[in-house]
């Protein structure tokens, strides 16, 4: 089940919480970091930098392509990235996926659009997603 969201639509809170619940479901991250960014987001990114088990970058592993004007980073999706996730500045230009080897489960646009790609029996029970435009495959 395919789920759409936009950032804006959720508090601080929510979005941790989403991502909390994707994140047993992943086991790598890609994020793009801006080339040029306002002080919030090179502090982040050199703390995020300094605090991850960085992959080489290839193109097996790059599931998101590579854009103009953008780093991006594809890192394991440890207990300590994962709290850099929740701490990460909320509502900033920031795009990043959470993955399961290839398939891209988590995706948030620098535009703050979520796009979430999880079984329809993994979101049942969960009322996190209730506010998602949901598209049955």
């Amino acid at each position: 089940m395919k789920l759409y969201a936009n950032i804006s639509d959720f508090s601080q809170d929510t979005f941790n919480n989403i991502l909390k619940f994707c994140f047993p479901h992943c086991n790598k991250l890609s994020i793009y970091f801006p080339n040029e960014a306002n002080e919030k987001v090179h502090v982040f990114k050199t703390e995020f930098l300094n605090a991850t088990e960085l992959y080489t970058i290839d193109d097996e592993l790059a599931v998101l392509e590579p854009k103009e004007g953008f780093a991006m980073v594809i890192t394991s999706l440890s207990s300590t990235v994962q709290d850099l996730l929740t701490h990460l500045p909320y509502g900033e230009a920031l795009s990043f996926g959470v993955i399961h080897d290839e398939e891209l489960i988590f995706f948030i646009s620098e535009e703050g659009e979520l796009a979430i790609d999880l079984s329809t029996q993994v979101v049942e029970g969960t009322n996190l997603f209730d506010t998602f435009t949901k598209i049955d495959e």
